[in-house]
């Protein structure tokens, strides 16, 4: 699992800088691009290609400005990954950065067969046993703000789908794996700016805690990564969560490409089996490239237990292939 990438360049020309592409541009100008450096999603995607999982899964915002330089070298980057493993992507905010990028659908049509995606209507398959996977398209274009939004008509069809996929299985055991660019849910000490929450977070919560017994929601956006139960999450406004949250777990994928004094080669990548039996809940491992560039895997233990022991590292010194 991949979280945001931000592959970036700035426009040649003065007229593709209307509107809110200036912003961004301003940002990058101002150091945002020597945050994000592309070549740690090169090693990232070597390492997962190594590993040889059975799928792969983005959360969005391969590109910043949503220019078509940046989606041509999107696909050019993600095609060995996706040609040899089926990959479902989701769109992220920077991918409709404009609202012309967004009318032209560009977050849609630049990948072809190479993924699957939310069009129009949210995506469920299968993945094994119990689980059923669940990609949301949660963005807009926005002529200042970064916020995203579920439509009424898309929660109607989200409560359909989870229905009707383990209308079988009691509601405890219906388990959900949620793809979806913006959090819905976030630490505790986290609170989002309004300008940059998913709008509509609130009843989504509601809907698949209501629908499905054990959730796990998967997102990037917040250039942080954690692994959270529902008991530690709160609203994305910071007020506490209601309802059925004990089957909810919340896992934030940060930037494969971003680096800073904490994550000097970036914040990795996730690898998260599922299994066939309903008892049995997925393990976690988490990649990341230290500041030697060796690949470290860090264990994280059973978050839906109820009482989570700390990480393992499991795995040192493996250098980039």
């Amino acid at each position: 699992m991949l979280g945001d990438v931000h592959l970036h360049h700035l426009p040649r020309t003065p007229w593709s800088l209307i509107g809110k592409r200036l912003l961004g541009a301003a940002n990058l100008l101002r150091g945002r691009r020597k945050r994000f450096q592309p070549h740690l999603m090169a090693m990232a995607i070597n390492r997962i290609l190594a590993l040889r999982p059975d799928q792969v899964w983005l959360t969005g915002d391969l590109t910043t400005l949503s220019t078509r330089r940046e989606f041509a070298e999107a696909r050019s980057l993600i095609q060995p990954l996706c040609e040899r493993i089926p990959a479902v992507l989701v769109p992220g905010n920077h991918d409709c950065y404009t609202f012309l990028a967004a009318w032209q659908r560009r977050a849609i049509h630049a990948w072809g067969s190479l993924v699957a995606m939310p069009d129009q209507a949210p995506l469920m398959r299968p993945i094994i046993g119990p689980w059923h996977l669940l990609a949301i398209d949660s963005c807009a274009p926005r002529l200042i703000t970064s916020r995203g939004r579920i439509r009424p008509a898309t929660l109607d069809a989200i409560g359909k789908l989870v229905s009707a996929a383990a209308a079988d299985r009691p509601v405890r055991e219906r388990c959900l794996a949620v793809l979806c660019h913006y959090p819905a849910v976030v630490p505790g000490g986290i609170a989002q700016h309004w300008q940059h929450r998913l709008a509509g977070a609130g009843p989504l919560v509601d809907t698949l805690t209501a629908s499905a017994g054990r959730i796990l929601m998967i997102h990037g956006h917040i250039h942080k990564t954690w692994l959270i139960r529902g008991g530690e999450a709160r609203r994305v406004d910071g007020r506490p969560l209601t309802g059925a949250v004990r089957g909810l777990v919340d896992l934030n994928l940060g930037s494969p490409t971003m680096v800073g004094p904490q994550h000097p080669n970036g914040q990795g990548f996730w690898l998260v089996e599922f299994f066939e039996q309903a008892e049995r809940m997925p393990t976690f491992e988490h990649h990341q490239l230290d500041e030697t560039e060796l690949w470290q895997v860090r264990r994280h233990p059973e978050p839906w237990a109820d009482v989570p022991g700390p990480g393992t590292t499991i795995e040192t010194g493996n250098r980039p292939a």
